[in-house]
């Protein structure tokens, strides 16, 4: 009987230093929580257990939110109808989507860590530096035209869309080191506001009467050549029907 009296102390013993052992290890630091029982020590173990599975369990229900949200944001990102850039103060690309590499003939991640500027047209750097400069500098939304050329050297027309991106490592609010730039292609607009201005230069420019009346037969538009012919001048005559 003394023997087993000793053996279940022992027992015991072992028993309260095991779980006074995973307490310690899960962070426990109540001090009048070791001097309990072993039987209310246990069932103390026991509630820590549970709490630490519900907060894995909750844990894994915000990771799995966050892989959610990941995957949302990357597909929209990489597949969206427009070009998508991000770009450092020193020009360099951070990223790029899908569309983005498509428009400067570049696949499969080329563009990462290549300047920018590579692919604007010299006619067009000074408007990317002071652009560049206003968003990060300032914080400022801006927009900008920019003639840009592909891997190829073909040229087009964009506009580009910036936002300021904070800078990772600082707590500044206003320390920006590269800029989110969406970027839409604009060539044809630039090609019909080209072939535009280029008839009204022919217009303008005709010495006979040139004159355009829409739909409700109001004149549109009246040149140069019909104010000498006509005697009137177009500022008297747009927008009423023609006598």
């Amino acid at each position: 009987m003394v023997m087993s009296s000793s053996n279940n102390e022992e027992k015991s013993n072992r028993l309260r230093k095991k779980a006074e052992k995973i307490l310690q290890q899960q962070g426990v630091q109540d001090p009048t929580l070791y001097k309990k029982d072993l039987e209310s020590l246990v069932e103390e173990l026991n509630i820590h257990q549970i709490e630490l599975e519900q907060q894995n369990e909750e844990l894994k229900r915000i990771h799995n939110e966050l892989e959610v949200s990941r995957d949302r944001y990357s597909d929209l990102f990489n597949n969206a109808p427009v070009g998508y850039f991000i770009i450092l103060r020193d020009y360099n690309i951070v990223n790029v989507n899908n569309k983005g590499q498509e428009m400067l003939e570049s696949q499969n991640g080329d563009l990462i860590g290549l300047p920018f500027t590579k692919y604007i047209h010299p006619d067009s750097q000074d408007t990317f530096y002071f652009h560049l400069k206003e968003v990060i500098d300032k914080g400022n939304h801006q927009s900008c035209e920019l003639q840009l050329r592909t891997t190829s050297g073909q040229s087009f027309y964009v506009n580009m869309e910036s936002i300021p991106v904070k800078s990772a490592d600082t707590e500044d609010k206003d320390d920006y080191d590269s800029i989110r730039a969406a970027i839409v292609d604009i060539t044809a607009q630039k090609e019909k506001e080209q072939i535009s201005r280029q008839f009204s230069a022919i217009v303008n420019s005709s010495d006979d009467a040139i004159v355009s009346i829409d739909k409700s037969k109001k004149i549109t538009s009246w040149n140069t050549g019909a104010e000498n012919i006509y005697g009137y001048k177009a500022k008297d005559v747009l927008g009423y029907p023609p006598d």
